[in-house]
């Protein structure tokens, strides 16, 4: 499972722990607050259609992709966020 906020990068491994202990497919999530990092990270699967990615899912067929934001450029989008909002 891949979560590229800052966040995520936190908790990566323990994610990995515990999704070999429950056996799921991999997943991936942008957690997208802000427009500039929606689709940083993407699951993968053979297939174009919804019911694919359900049977992808339901049959661990999936791959992860992404890249995990660092601090500064995070601190930056917030930063540019909040002085577009002010001004």
């Amino acid at each position: 499972t891949i979560n590229p906020s800052v966040g995520g990068r936190i908790v990566h491994n323990k994610g990995r722990e515990k999704n070999k202990k429950w056996d799921l497919a991999r997943f991936a999530g942008s957690d997208g607050h802000m427009k500039e990092v929606v689709g940083d990270a993407q699951t993968l699967f053979e297939g174009r259609t919804a019911q694919e990615f359900k049977d992808a899912i339901l049959t661990k067929k999936t791959q992860v992709t992404g890249h995990y934001h660092g601090w500064k450029p995070h601190l930056d989008l917030v930063l540019k966020r909040m002085k577009g909002s002010n001004g």
